[in-house]
């Protein structure tokens, strides 16, 4: 016999020896949610069948059935360890790379001025000479914290959360603990940004990362830990199975909607670590590159990480290891959604991530933020080439101007607000997330920069340096660049439609019109006669004058179907160029061709 949970619910006011003699006679396993959207998402969790519920022990068992934990208000801390020495033991041939040794002397190495928390004696300690492990904490701040005094000892009195971390480091088993806001002199501009700039370093080579995705503030604490506790899991037992209240909810419901998703800072945290344990109010939840392991199911970690997954798609957080090379655009893209309490800090906020790509295998670049990948031999975009393409493909690439007219082809969601201090061509300048679906996801779209552009760029010292010589010294100019763009490049004259009179004769709509979205419409002259209305991604929320704009080209797809990326500017004071907002059109004719410094300056600040 079988029921639902609604006939279980009927059955409840029966008399004890009634109610058991019922259940004995129905397949209890119907009656659970086990297979809410939250497993759903992650079918390798649960093997073969629909797994039973645990009677016994909370250990993973050594069968190839997984169980329902039950969830009790503290963290059993045997499970943690469980986990992460299982990884340690079963996956460093594959996440444990050369340039990443996951020691406090490697860390030492890469960041010399590093500092840790001594968890025994509280004291914060330059980096001993040591093959000692360490972990690192991703909380979110909170409003009204400010930096505190650097001192290298701990006071008695610290916010929950931080002491919970150094709780949980502990009973880790790992003597080592790096937080940001005690190892780093915040008052020592010169040491802060160089431990930012090493953002990367810091946690790709932390054993583990701690999570605080509870809570909006340091003073939550770490559910389960000392004195925040978790709802421990009401069940009743029938016989060999356990009926339960509730399961608690899915573990991205608690990620997602978090403080801690939505801040800028703690995205390359996450995604920069290569073990995860991430704190919410309901239970802990574990991630590696090979597995990823819930506290509520029992699982046994050696079933779980012999599956067969993409561990970037099929996590709860994406992993940064990924022979894509546009991975890049996804990762800014994500970035790009998060908040930030400084917008000054935009850029910086990434930065790790950035120069994992910089010195990772692919060997992207960027230009203050704007991502630019090597071109291969034959004169096409690396990641364009293939969608799986392995990464030694690109090592003898070169970084010519159209791959980086393909990074100017991003897109705003709607128009934004300057961000001053940072270019208007880059998503950077502007208070609002980017993304570049335009040579991403259309399977004929975009795929060649336009190679008749030529740039060059600008330093803060005001030196006009060459696109070729600037990649020579790469990471040596980078840190100088002011943000302005020398251009020449193919343009058409354009003008708002306001300052026309309309004649039905004479122009023709773009079939990209809809008016139901954030577009503007520019009407441009191809021959002094026809005119063609244009509908484009208003990048800028401001009001734009009647004063023309220029249409630059920056890129075009080589199908039979060919569309053209388009940046629209507008001259500002000085003689230089803002950008206002994007097309992607079919419409688009062979333009005039600039000389040298006609269409100079496309950015000034």
């Amino acid at each position: 016999m079988t029921a639902s949970a609604e006939d279980l619910a009927a059955w409840v006011p029966q008399q004890p020896h009634d109610l058991c003699e019922r259940c004995a006679r129905i397949n209890l396993e119907s009656l659970f949610p086990i297979a809410h959207p939250g497993y759903r998402r992650c079918p390798h969790a649960w093997p073969s069948s629909t797994p039973k519920l645990s009677t016994g022990s909370r250990r993973p068992p050594e069968s190839k059935a997984d169980y329902l934990r039950i969830i009790e208000e503290f963290v059993d801390f045997d499970v943690l360890r469980g986990w992460v020495s299982f990884c340690h033991e079963h996956h460093e041939h594959e996440h444990d790379h050369s340039h990443r040794k996951q020691t406090v002397r490697a860390a030492r190495d890469a960041v010399q001025s590093i500092r840790f928390i001594d968890c025994a004696t509280r004291q914060v300690v330059s980096a001993p000479d040591t093959d000692d492990a360490y972990a690192a904490l991703s909380y979110v701040w909170g409003q009204g914290y400010t930096n505190v005094d650097f001192s290298t000892a701990l006071s008695d009195v610290l916010p929950d959360t931080i002491e919970d971390a150094i709780e949980t480091t502990s009973r880790l088993g790992i003597k080592y603990l790096w937080i940001d806001r005690y190892c780093i002199d915040q008052n020592d501009a010169s040491d802060k940004k160089f431990q930012i700039s090493r953002m990367d370093v810091i946690y790709n080579r932390a054993y583990v990362t701690i999570v605080a995705a509870a809570g909006t503030n340091p003073d939550y604490g770490l559910p389960g830990v000392r004195h925040r506790s978790r709802d421990a899991q009401k069940y009743l037992r029938i016989g060999r199975y356990f009926v339960f209240n509730k399961i608690p909810d899915a573990i991205e419901e608690g990620i997602k909607f978090s403080k801690w998703a939505r801040r800028g800072w703690t995205y390359q945290e996450s995604v920069l670590s290569t073990r995860r344990l991430i704190f919410t109010d309901d239970q802990v939840y574990f991630e590696c590159p090979c597995m990823y392991c819930y506290e509520s199911v029992n699982s046994n970690g050696r079933d779980i990480s012999s599956m067969n997954f993409i561990p970037h798609i099929e996590g709860r957080i994406p992993m940064f290891e990924s022979p894509v090379v546009w991975e890049v655009f996804t990762r800014v893209e994500d970035y790009s959604q998060r908040e930030l309490s400084w917008a000054s800090d935009i850029l910086k906020g990434i930065l790790g991530v950035l120069r994992n790509f910089e010195l990772g295998p692919l060997q992207i670049r960027h230009i203050l933020g704007v991502p630019l990948f090597p071109f291969n031999a034959d004169g096409r975009p690396a990641s364009l080439d293939s969608m799986r393409m392995q990464s030694g493909n690109t090592q003898s690439g070169r970084y010519d101007v159209a791959a980086f007219c393909l990074g100017l082809c991003w897109r705003s969601r709607r128009p934004y607000h300057r961000r001053e201090g940072f270019p208007s061509w880059s998503w950077t300048g502007w208070f609002g997330p980017a993304d570049w679906r335009t040579i991403q996801w259309y399977h004929d779209g975009v795929d060649q920069g336009d190679p008749s552009i030529l740039v060059r760029v600008r330093l803060l010292d005001k030196r006009i340096i060459e696109w070729a010589d600037f990649f020579e010294s790469y990471f040596q100019l980078a840190p100088q660049l002011s943000g302005e763009l020398l251009i020449s490049a193919w343009v058409l004259d354009i003008h708002f439609p306001e300052s026309e009179q309309w004649d039905p004769d004479t122009y023709y709509e773009s079939e990209q019109w809809d008016p139901d979205t954030y577009y503007d419409e520019v009407l441009v002259s191809f021959d002094g006669r026809k005119k063609v209305l244009w509908t484009f991604d208003r990048t800028s929320k401001a009001r734009h004058t009647m004063r023309p704009c220029i249409a630059v080209r920056l890129a075009y797809s080589t199908s039979s179907d060919p569309e053209v990326c388009v940046m629209v500017a507008q001259e500002v004071e000085g003689g230089s160029f803002e950008r206002i907002g994007y097309i992607v059109t079919k419409d688009f004719p062979i333009p005039r061709q600039t000389n040298g410094d006609a269409v100079s300056h496309v950015e000034a600040w």
